[in-house]
């Protein structure tokens, strides 16, 4: 774990000392995913271009995300703590993106003030994708390719389909970078706890050749669950903050796309989700990874958010709305009584905040004995307390 990210990024900027030339305009394209210290390595970045005598501003990069609006990009920012006010530079955002080209027949688009920059600098967390794998999977090559592109990229690319995206995004980035100004890429890898392990500094020379080097790394580091098989897994919070697609789908051994095979691993009869995070600002996208759910989540969900983010990535699987139930122990219940497990003594059930946090988890007892990892147990055997309302009350200690 890198105990400075802010201090290893300004170590590894001094190679592109002089490069801006005063007055040019720099474009630093960001992400919607929460990145550990994100927003302070963003205000690093800005403040190295003033230091260098540019002129910086902000410009999203997230295809489809904030229900495909401008307005909508700018409040997912806003809630990563990355305004105007606090970064000091404009945030330029405009969902309409510009098509420059073609490449192996597929139309290719770009935020335009990324166009019209003498500089574009990205940063993003590279890490292996939920739909697809391959050489090149979420990392700058995709936000190049797809991030930059708003809606209308982020559809072109996906409408060939997850099969084809692995090979398709290296082409598109190797074409834009030759279109755009890129200077260079910071590459964030996280840890099983979600802290910066590594980050990397690419110049655009560097993209195609270094990233799959660092997808390998990121697979190494990857947050896996103990177990090969589970009967139930619960989880308590879906979200776009913990995954792109509310869950992630390596954690979970779930793609669920038509015509793709699935994962090997781990092998999960009933997946039960019972919130929605607060920072998806209503996207239940992945929801339909899920079986069963509450009605709490129902309520809660922003359908046109969840429908645009369908449309652009064509995984329409992903926005189904599973059975649910007015409360957690009904949903849970639910769960276990149609995960095939006849015997209650065998039942294997696991219970996590999130595919995000999953260090620590509850699990049946049972599990022990089944776990790859040595387990360190944290508190006496419990039973889930419930209020009157079947809701359950949280206290994971």
């Amino acid at each position: 774990m890198l105990l400075d990210p802010v201090f290893e990024l300004n170590k590894k900027l001094k190679r592109f000392s002089g490069v801006i030339q005063p007055g040019q305009m720099v474009a630093i394209a960001v992400g919607s995913r929460g990145i550990q210290k994100g927003a302070e390595l963003v205000s690093a970045l800005v403040q190295w271009v003033k230091t260098e005598s540019g002129k910086p501003v902000i410009v999203p990069a997230m295809g489809s995300h904030g229900a495909s609006t401008s307005e909508g990009q700018k409040h997912v920012l806003a809630e990563l703590g990355i305004t105007e006010k606090k970064m000091g530079c404009p945030v330029c955002s405009d969902i309409a993106a510009v098509k420059i080209g073609e490449c192996s027949g597929v139309r290719v688009y770009t935020d335009r003030f990324a166009l019209k920059a003498d500089h574009l600098i990205l940063i993003n967390r590279i890490k292996p994708h939920t739909s697809f794998h391959g050489r090149f999977e979420s990392g700058l090559c995709k936000m190049l390719a797809i991030g930059l592109g708003k809606r209308q990229g982020a559809q072109e690319l996906h409408q060939f389909g997850p099969g084809r995206l692995g090979e398709l995004i290296p082409k598109v980035a190797g074409f834009l970078l030759k279109k755009l100004p890129v200077l260079f890429g910071v590459g964030i890898l996280e840890n099983y706890q979600e802290r910066i392990a590594h980050l990397e500094v690419l110049s655009g020379d560097e993209f195609l050749t270094r990233e799959p080097r660092l997808i390998k790394r990121a697979y190494q580091l990857l947050p896996r669950l103990p177990f090969s098989e589970l009967d139930v897994l619960v989880v308590d919070e879906l979200g776009k903050d913990k995954s792109g697609t509310g869950m992630d789908t390596n954690v979970i051994g779930r793609l669920d796309l038509r015509t793709l095979p699935e994962l090997k691993e781990p092998r999960i009869k009933r997946i039960v989700v019972l919130n929605l995070s607060p920072k998806s600002a209503g996207s239940a996208y992945g929801i339909g990874l899920a079986d069963i759910t509450t009605k709490r989540v129902v309520e809660q969900m922003d359908m046109n958010a969840m429908r645009e983010n369908a449309l652009a990535s064509t995984f329409v699987e992903r926005a189904r709305i599973p059975l649910w139930f007015d409360s957690d122990r009904e949903a849970i219940e639910c769960a276990i009584k149609t995960a095939w497990s006849a015997n209650p003594k065998n039942l294997r059930l696991c219970w996590i905040k999130s595919t995000l946090e999953i260090e620590e988890f509850w699990i049946t007892q049972n599990l022990l004995k089944n776990s790859r990892v040595n387990l360190k147990i944290l508190s006496r055997p419990r039973i889930p307390e419930f209020d009157r309302s079947g809701n359950f009350i949280r206290d994971w200690r």
